[in-house]
C-alpha cells in the first residue's frame, strides 16, 4: 500500500466484505433441525391384495409417524411398480425417492 488512502480504501472494502459474509443467514439445510431423515425401507404388498390403496394408506402412515418424531425428509428406494405410488404422494423422482417434510 503506497498511501494512506490507499490503506483506507483498502481497509474499507476488506471490512464491507467481512459485514457482508457475517450477515448472511445460514442455509436451513446447515442446521441440525432441518437434517432429520427417516428412511422407509421397504412397503411390500402381496399380489393378490394389490390396487386396494394399501401400499399408498402404510406409507401414509409412516410419513405421519416420521413427521411426528420431527423427521425433516423420508427418503425410500423404490421399485419401477412402486414409482406412481410415491409419486403420487409427493416424492420426489428417481430410484431414491424424498419428500421434505417442512
Amino acid at each position: 500500500m503506497r498511501n494512506y488512502a490507499d490503506r483506507k480504501t483498502y481497509h474499507y472494502q476488506r471490512s464491507l466484505q467481512q459485514r457482508r459474509f457475517t450477515d448472511c443467514k445460514t442455509p436451513n439445510i446447515f442446521k441440525d433441525e432441518y437434517r432429520k431423515f427417516g428412511y422407509i425401507w421397504g412397503v411390500y404388498v402381496e399380489q393378490s391384495y394389490r390396487r386396494q390403496g394399501i401400499a399408498k394408506s402404510l406409507t401414509n402412515r409412516a410419513i405421519e409417524y416420521l413427521k411426528a418424531i420431527g423427521c425433516t425428509r423420508v427418503v425410500l428406494n423404490t421399485s419401477p411398480s412402486g414409482k406412481a405410488v410415491y409419486s403420487s404422494l409427493g416424492f420426489s423422482e428417481g430410484n431414491v425417492m424424498q419428500l421434505d417434510l417442512i
